[in-house]
């Protein structure tokens, strides 16, 4: 059995990755492996790991990383001695802090990819210098393991990452605790006879393209309803949008603990990112049958090409189109229920621990 060390940046409740995370420490301990996580900054509330060995490098929030390269570069290092592979759990500036570190200590480390990082670049102020890096990064590990086919052509084609280093590791689903937790009661309104709910779930940042959605939505028809879950850095500029523009059909709720019975009480999913590694909040709507309205891009059509309609990510209109085609039609809902319950069925075939084992295997 391996020790394996990973790190992240913050492991807040609700986060995506964090979630995958917590799966992955799981699997691995349960099978013998001794695992431990190095956590970059301590943030006020953060994932429940018990039985893993966690720590936090520093302990406020607010401190930013590159201020402090040199104390989490030497931590890591220190750490990476006991250790007989390092894994970086998030892209950008965690890898850069393992790789550095894992130079120095002569150590092997996996990149574990998240996000499709040719897009992510392009945001950043320093965009080529940040690409590059990733680049000597990802060539430089011994495994890169991607959640989306997408992601996995992206390491390769843009960033020269050998074909044979990479590995496609889909986010695991457990349709059984996503039932079992849509159970539970939501604080959504009750549904007048007419009224179409629409619901996106996710964090409030620029990636996720909300500003879309909300053009979309302006000039709804009035019996079709927004509902979004989520917080982020975005939520005053989306709120002042929605009063400046009389928004009555738009609801943001906030971060939710349980978004399944939301799901659950919705009519159609909406996901409008520009970007994506792999969405868990679209497979856990799809696992209880929502129709999707997507943004037309690679990862969306990865699992659902056949369950969805799509627009392009800056359409406004064609959103709306969609949206408001799906809402009218009963029957082309019930329809792309029906395909999306079968995509993920298939998609939940896949032996996620097995898989996952299988990349450390070698450990």
């Amino acid at each position: 059995m391996a020790c394996i060390l990973f790190v992240i940046d913050v492991m807040r409740p609700g986060g995506g990755a964090q979630k995958i995370l917590k799966e992955v420490l799981y699997s691995l301990h349960g099978h013998g492996h001794k695992v431990k996580l190095l956590v970059l900054k301590r943030t006020a509330y953060m994932l429940d790991m018990q039985a893993i060995n966690v720590e936090c490098i520093l302990n406020d929030e607010k401190e930013r990383l590159l201020v402090h390269t040199f104390e989490i570069t030497q931590k890591i290092y220190e750490e990476s001695k006991q250790y007989d592979i390092i894994v970086s759990f998030m892209d950008f500036i965690v890898c850069y802090f393992v790789t550095l570190a894992c130079m120095l200590a002569h150590k092997p480390y996996y990149a574990f990819v998240r996000c499709e990082p040719s897009f992510v670049a392009k945001t950043f102020a320093n965009a080529e210098v940040n690409h590059n890096i990733y680049a000597l990064c990802l060539q430089g590990a011994s495994k890169v393991v991607c959640n989306s086919q997408s992601s996995c052509n992206d390491v390769v084609k843009n960033f020269g990452v050998s074909l044979d280093k990479v590995h496609l590791l889909y986010n695991p689903i457990n349709l059984q605790y996503v039932a079992q937790r849509a159970e539970e009661k939501s604080s959504m309104p009750l549904k007048k006879k007419g009224e179409i709910f629409c619901i996106c779930i996710g964090r409030l940042n620029a990636q996720k393209n909300y500003s879309t959605i909300l053009h979309a939505f302006k000039d709804m028809k009035s019996h079709i309803k927004l509902f979004i879950l989520g917080d982020g850095e975005l939520k005053v500029q989306m709120q002042d949008f929605v009063r400046e523009h009389g928004m009555e059909n738009v609801y943001m709720l906030g971060y939710k603990d349980n978004i399944y019975p939301y799901v659950r009480d919705a009519d159609i999913f909406i996901h409008c990112s520009f970007s994506e590694g792999f969405s868990n909040a679209l497979l856990e709507a799809a696992s209880l049958g929502l129709p999707l309205v997507l943004s037309n891009i690679a990862v969306h059509a990865e699992v659902f090409e056949q369950g969805a309609l799509f627009f392009e990510p800056n359409d406004a209109y064609g959103l709306q189109r969609q949206v408001q085609l799906l809402a009218e039609s009963e029957k082309m809902r019930k329809e792309l229920s029906s395909k999306v319950l079968k995509a993920v069925a298939l998609y939940a075939q896949r032996d996620f621990k097995a898989e996952l084992l299988s990349i450390f295997a070698c450990c």
